[in-house]
């Protein structure tokens, strides 16, 4: 599962409004607290790129640098081999 929050200091806390370009659709995003948060499941096995978390106080707008989020299927629980017994 991903759960990421960025800091923002600076201006003031009520009027900060977090905005996402590219957000993946497995994920959910909080425009108050800039939280990026989600469990993918099996079928959103893939690499969501371009992703921009960006904040403005209405005055001044400021992003993190774009980034890429992979997500890769679970390892498989290797199973011991069986002897059928006669």
């Amino acid at each position: 599962s991903l759960r990421f929050t960025p800091s923002a200091t600076g201006g003031q806390r009520s009027r900060r409004f977090f905005t996402i370009r590219n957000r993946p659709n497995w994920a959910s995003f909080d425009w108050r607290t800039g939280t990026l948060a989600g469990t993918p499941s099996r079928s959103h096995v893939g690499t969501y790129g371009n992703i921009r978390i960006s904040v403005t106080d209405f005055r001044t707008t400021v992003s993190l640098p774009a980034f890429t989020l992979g997500v890769v299927a679970p390892a498989t629980t290797p199973t011991s081999p069986t002897i059928p017994t006669p």
